[in-house]
C-alpha cells in the first residue's frame, strides 16, 4: 500500500496485507499521509478517508456524485475549490479562469472538489498533465454505477479515472462491478478496531411520502428526539422508506 505512516504508536493500527485497522478514537489521516491507489472497501463511515486526502501532500481531484457533498466538504476545508453547478453560497457558474487562478495560487497543494458532471472540464482546462501531476479519488462509487443509467458523465469518470497514474476508488458499500477493469484493482480494507452498533430512532409516520418528510421538517423546528443525533453527529443519518 502506497501511504506513510505518520503516527509511531503502533497500538492505533494495524497493517495485514492489503488492510489496514486503525483505533476508534482515531481518523485515517492521523495514522496515514495519504490513500493508497486501488480499490478501497471503507469498512466504517466517517472514519475520514476525503479528509485524509484533502491533507494530503500532493495534488488531488475528488470526484463525488453531488453537488452536496462537494460543497460541504469544501467548505470544511479552504484550500480546496468547488467546482460544480451553483450551489449554497456560490450563485453563479464558476467560469474556466477561475478554476486557473486557482491552480497558478500559492497554495502547495491544489485540492479540487468535483461533482462527477464536470470532470471533463476541469481535466480540459487543466490539460493532459493531470493525469500524471494529480492523484484522483472517486468517492461513493457504489453510486457512480447505480446512477449511471440517467447520469452518464457517472460512467465517464470511470473512463477518465483509469488514465491517472495513481488514483482510488472508495466506497463504503462496496458492490459487485460490471466494468472488469475495476473489478481487477487491488482491493485495500480499511477499518476501526472495534464495531460500533448505530442506534436506530423508528418514526412511525404516515403511508404518504410526502406527508412524512413534512411531518421530519416539522420536527426539526420544534427541535423534538428524532434530529438530535443528527445535530450532533454529521454521520447519522433520517431514512425516510
Amino acid at each position: 500500500m502506497t501511504f506513510n505512516i505518520i503516527n509511531t504508536n503502533k497500538h492505533l493500527y494495524t497493517i495485514n496485507g492489503n488492510e489496514l485497522i486503525i483505533d476508534n478514537s482515531k481518523k485515517l489521516g492521523e495514522v496515514i499521509d495519504r490513500l493508497p491507489s486501488g480499490l478501497i472497501d471503507k469498512r466504517a463511515t466517517g472514519i475520514g478517508a476525503t479528509t485524509c486526502e484533502l491533507t494530503s501532500p500532493r495534488n488531488s481531484i475528488i470526484v463525488v456524485p453531488t453537488r452536496a457533498l462537494a460543497y460541504s466538504k469544501a467548505l470544511s476545508h479552504s484550500d480546496s475549490f468547488y467546482l460544480g453547478s451553483p450551489y449554497g453560497n456560490i450563485k453563479s457558474k464558476i467560469n474556466d479562469e477561475e478554476i486557473r487562478i486557482y491552480l497558478s495560487s500559492d497554495i502547495e497543494f491544489k485540492k479540487f472538489l468535483v461533482v462527477a458532471d464536470s470532470l471533463p472540464r476541469l481535466i480540459k482546462v487543466i490539460g493532459d498533465d493531470v493525469y500524471k501531476d494529480f492523484f484522483i479519488m472517486i468517492d461513493e462509487i457504489d453510486s457512480f454505477q447505480s446512477e449511471v443509467g440517467y447520469r452518464p458523465k457517472m460512467e465517464l469518470s470511470i473512463e477518465y479515472f483509469f488514465r491517472f497514474k495513481e488514483g482510488c476508488l472508495v466506497s463504503a458499500t462496496l458492490i459487485d462491478f460490471s466494468d472488469p477493469k475495476v473489478n481487477a484493482l487491488p482491493r485495500i480494507t480499511i477499518d476501526y478496531m472495534v464495531k460500533v452498533k448505530k442506534e436506530l430512532n423508528i418514526f412511525y409516520g404516515s403511508r404518504q411520502t410526502v406527508k412524512t418528510v413534512s411531518e421530519l421538517i416539522k420536527d426539526y423546528f420544534l427541535k423534538r428526539q428524532y434530529w438530535t443525533a443528527c445535530k450532533s453527529d454529521s454521520n447519522s443519518k433520517l431514512l425516510v422508506a
